[in-house]
């Protein structure tokens, strides 16, 4: 049977590194203490206080943030809904690529005011949808509208985060798509 250890600093108590021992029962030296496999396979994540293992607050507060940060990230480029001037409702790729197609196109056409004689946008769903400028100025709006909801939940889940004095109030901080 394979016994796993985390090895730690001895002053700060936070892990590093670990060991899998093929001894059932090994002497583990001063610096390292027994702990599951999947313990091992996140060393840092953990800290030794009073002789025992325990999660490590800063570690869940940088995991969890990056959790966060991943769902902004993931509701900015998850496709939106959007309804033309002529009544016309489907949903529209917001991912770099395409934001930055519409900021040409509106850039572009900006002189005119106007978008030439068949212009369309396709969709997600892969159909060419009649736009006008103004079609074009206002999914721009309705994504920025969200980019902006977005990231004001993003500033109050991180702050949350940061104040939680617990590893479990840390985690229960999670992305919901507004």
């Amino acid at each position: 049977m394979t016994t796993y250890a985390i090895i730690y600093d001895t002053t700060t108590g936070i892990g590093y590194g670990s060991h899998a021992y093929g001894d059932s029962d090994p002497v583990l030296p001063s610096n390292e203490i027994a702990c599951t496999q999947a313990q091992a396979q996140t060393p840092a994540a953990w800290t030794v206080v009073n002789g025992s293992l325990v999660q490590s607050l800063t570690y869940a507060k940088a995991t969890q943030s990056a959790l966060i940060k991943q769902g902004f990230a993931n509701a900015n480029a998850a496709n939106i809904s959007f309804t033309t001037a002529a009544g016309v409702t489907d949903t529209y790729q917001c991912d770099p690529k395409s934001l930055q197609a519409i900021q040409t196109y509106l850039s572009g056409f900006q002189a005119a005011g106007a978008v030439p004689s068949g212009f369309y946008w396709r969709s997600a769903t892969n159909q060419n949808n009649a736009f006008t400028y103004a079609d074009l100025e206002k999914l721009s709006q309705a994504i920025a509208a969200r980019g902006f909801a977005n990231y004001n939940q993003l500033q109050t889940l991180i702050a949350k985060v940061k104040a939680a004095k617990k590893v479990s109030a840390v985690q229960a901080v999670v992305w919901v798509n507004p």
